[in-house]
């Protein structure tokens, strides 16, 4: 798994805690190329990861509102100290 498929992995799994699963998933399956499975897991990732990652995260911002980043930031920052060249928006470091 790249590590792109990871962000996008652990930022819907975290926000799948707490808004209604089917919610997230629809939400990340809508966006062209990428593909989730019932589980959160990124099955298929068939653009950028950088773009991917940035369109799913505005997705999610926009039903969360300002907790959105906190959630997200909380997701990814395992992720990010161990690969911290990885593309992501600035409001997230």
């Amino acid at each position: 798994m790249s590590s792109y498929e990871d962000l996008i992995s652990s930022l819907v799994k975290k926000f799948m805690t707490v808004v209604k699963k089917e919610t997230i998933i629809d939400a990340a399956n809508s966006i062209a190329g990428l593909q989730v499975s019932d589980g959160g897991d990124v099955t298929s990732l068939g653009r950028d990861g950088a773009e991917v990652f940035d369109e799913l995260y505005q997705k999610y911002k926009a039903m969360g509102g300002g907790v959105a980043k906190i959630f997200a930031k909380q997701a990814i920052k395992p992720i990010i100290e161990t690969n911290p060249g990885l593309s992501i928006p600035d409001e997230l470091r």
